[in-house]
């Protein structure tokens, strides 16, 4: 049904970053452009991505300030952003389901 490979990242507060960099680059390196592009489409539609932040961010634009550090991991919100920034589908699966958990 699909064609998944697992990818290897390193395990930090970038992983998310560095997963879809890797996916998006072909370098998990890159991982800091790939956050600093959902971060700008968080910034530039704040809307859209409203409803997906973390319960601690009380504005958009907080949270892209804070999300800009490197220790802090990314979410739904980078996640969502990220697509539409790459103009991509993300599915994000779980071990043992046979079908996406999640479509960004």
């Amino acid at each position: 049904r699909f064609e998944l490979q697992a990818t290897e990242c390193v395990q930090d507060k970038s992983s998310q970053f560095r997963a879809l960099a890797m996916h998006a680059y072909g370098t998990q390196e890159a991982h800091r452009a790939l956050r600093m592009l959902a971060l700008a489409e968080i910034a530039f539609a704040p809307q859209a991505y409203r409803a997906l932040l973390p319960d601690t961010a009380s504005r958009p634009q907080e949270y892209v300030t804070q999300a800009s550090a490197a220790g802090v991991a990314g979410g739904a919100a980078t996640l969502a952003a990220a697509a539409a920034a790459l103009d991509a589908v993300i599915a994000v699966f779980t071990p043992a389901s046979g079908a996406p958990a999640l479509v960004y």
